[in-house]
């Protein structure tokens, strides 16, 4: 199938990666945005293998590469959160596609360019999703200023706090995890040499755990820190933190990570909610389907979530091209994407568990990711709609 109209629901990382691949196959693609103004919040993630074959094969790989820079050191450095011994080295990535580390912003607007460079009429701003109707042969998308939009078929690709997902499949609460991001940038003017030399330092503790690396090659240092918070209630992916509230929580944690929050700039520092729903069993009902975090919400445990969603879309744009219509489209790709999907899902919240409770050295171990590392959405077989 290389004709018709596919509308997408969010032009977020998932969006865009699935816009991208489906115009590779000739498909024209309408992207509705509710913000009006397209930008990707956030800060630091690292791309691992198969989302960098993915983006190679959208023919942005290179692109990405020379925003990104180096990559940190292996991966990341496990280290104990009292006594910043080394719990586990970086792993061997020798004679693997290496994981690059670039701001969130640098690759979202890699991919926005793409997109447009197609078709610069695609993307539609201030378009907040309220319903769909399904006819035989189209989706009716209504939006809450009273525009509509009639496509060939619509992919939900907004996030873990969906709407298009419980218009799919009725109400369903997006749950608080008991946990809470906090991230920052450090420019690099403001690193010192031993903020530097934790380039790619995890340190794990009881209910707390810092991570930090250098991206845009090296003109930030990213902090990402998780904690337990029960009572969470405001709402917002950046919502201002301050220096001496984080230094606080992690009063105990070596000096090595007290240095580095002290480092992070005040009006640098922000915190979310981190959010989870429901395995899904079915990501697709008629002409309508999932994608990335709408799909299968993943907490930052693995650092998978990006990547999830550049391989569903990647998959996305390659089930339609073997397909006859939308149905076997939507079929297609759910059956090729879900078991791995679904499966790095339940794999983030096991370790978010295990990494949190801190039980003994051993535990915390890092032993995989939850899927392959040769995995590759450029080529993997798209399966069959009975699969």
């Amino acid at each position: 199938m290389t004709t018709g109209d596919i509308g997408i629901i969010g032009a977020g990382i998932g969006g865009l990666t699935a816009a991208l691949s489906l115009q590779r196959c000739g498909l024209r693609v309408s992207l509705f945005e509710r913000a009006d103004e397209v930008r990707e919040v956030g800060a630091g993630l690292v791309l691992a293998g198969p989302s960098m074959r993915a983006l190679d094969y959208l023919a942005v790989g290179d692109l990405i590469r020379a925003k990104a820079g180096k990559r940190p050191p292996g991966y990341f450095t496990l280290k104990h959160y009292a006594s910043g011994a080394t719990l586990q080295e970086p792993a061997d990535v020798s004679g693997q596609e290496l994981a690059y580390a670039l701001h969130r912003a640098d690759l979202h607007g890699i991919l926005l360019d793409a997109v447009l460079a197609v078709d610069p009429d695609c993307l539609h701003l201030g378009y907040e999703f309220s319903e769909f109707s399904e006819g035989r042969k189209s989706v009716r998308v209504g939006f809450t200023e009273g525009q509509s939009a009639t496509v060939d078929a619509l992919v939900g690709c907004d996030g873990v706090a969906s709407v298009v997902r419980p218009a799919m499949f009725g109400p369903e609460p997006v749950v608080y995890s008991g946990m809470v991001s906090y991230r920052g940038l450090i420019p690099a003017a403001q690193v010192t040499d031993q903020v530097c030399a934790e380039n790619g330092s995890f340190y794990v503790g009881p209910d707390r755990m810092f991570l930090m690396y250098f991206v845009r090659g090296t003109e930030f240092m990213n902090v990402v820190a998780h904690a337990r918070q029960p009572g969470w209630e405001e709402e917002g992916w950046s919502i201002p933190a301050d220096q001496e509230s984080l230094v606080a929580l992690y009063q105990d944690f070596s000096s090595e990570v007290l240095d580095v929050i002290r480092a992070i700039p005040e009006d640098r520092i922000f915190k979310w909610a981190l959010r989870d729903r429901p395995t899904l069993g079915q990501w697709t009902r008629g002409r309508v389907s999932l994608l990335g975090d709408a799909a299968h919400p993943l907490l930052p445990f693995l650092g998978q979530g990006g990547n999830m969603a550049i391989e569903d879309g990647t998959v996305l744009g390659r089930s339609f091209e073997v397909a006859e219509d939308v149905a076997e489209a939507l079929g297609r790709y759910e059956a090729t994407r879900k078991t791995r999907a679904n499966h790095v899902q339940t794999v983030s919240r096991e370790k978010a568990q295990t990494l949190m409770a801190f039980a003994n050295e051993d535990s915390i171990l890092f032993r995989g990711s939850g899927g392959s590392p040769t995995y590759d959405p450029a080529s993997v077989p798209i399966a069959p709609v009975d699969a």
